[in-house]
């Protein structure tokens, strides 16, 4: 099967013994463009010519993700042969979690055992859910409370910068001082993912940390 570099591929794997590729019509879309790391992806396959065809029904349609993970590579079944009405759609729902940032999803139609068809790129993102002291890289915090998120909240010291201001957590008082400093320190390690977190410093080893960035921007700002 032809193999391509993709973040995330969905391939719809359809086995027709009088299906020319002329006539084929098809498009992958996904239920909405943003989804936050391990929400249900929503996936829609839909081939769009007309007429009744005969297939295998153990493998009418599959799809695949960064080419490591293929729905039908675990379903082992008895493949009676079924007719199929055009056109038609099949529904997935991706349960496993996809790494943050941009995917792409292709679908493919195989036409024959060594023929495939490939559709136009789809796109969806996803993003960390909103985590108090998650505040870095800016604009797309990577789901971890750690070293980043406290350079970034030393970076935005005395400021009334809202993405920083975190406490006191649910009514933010308008600058970034030592409660925002506190609220980060204490959610140190907090993770999106479910595998551990790196080693976490001592809270006295954190607080060490902060003072000495908080006297770097003071000899800074003289």
């Amino acid at each position: 099967m032809e193999s391509r570099s993709i973040d995330v591929r969905v391939c719809v794997l359809i086995v027709a013994f009088a299906v020319s590729s002329a006539s084929a019509s098809f498009y992958v879309t996904t239920d909405k463009p943003v989804y936050q790391y391990g929400e249900d992806i929503e996936i829609t396959v839909t081939v769009g010519w007309g007429g009744s065809y005969l297939f295998p029904s153990s493998l009418i349609s599959s799809y695949t993700i960064d080419d490591q993970y293929r729905w039908a590579d675990d379903k082992v079944g008895l493949a009676v042969m079924t007719w199929v009405d055009f056109p038609a759609t099949w529904d997935f729902t991706h349960s496993l979690n996809v790494p943050l940032g941009n995917h792409s999803i292709v679908g493919e139609v195989m036409l024959s055992w060594t023929i495939s068809e490939f559709s136009e790129q789809a796109f969806f993102e996803v993003v960390a859910p909103p985590m108090v002291g998650d505040i870095a890289p800016a604009g797309s915090p990577n789901g971890i409370v750690d070293g980043a998120d406290l350079g970034a909240l030393l970076a935005r010291w005395k400021t009334d910068d809202p993405t920083a201001d975190i406490a006191p957590v649910g009514a933010p008082d308008g600058i970034v001082d030592g409660a925002d400093l506190g609220a980060l320190l204490a959610r140190w390690g907090n993770s999106i993912y479910s595998s551990p977190s790196p080693a976490i410093p001592e809270p006295a080893t954190l607080s060490l940390l902060a003072l000495a960035g908080i006297g770097m921007l003071r000899k800074r700002r003289k």
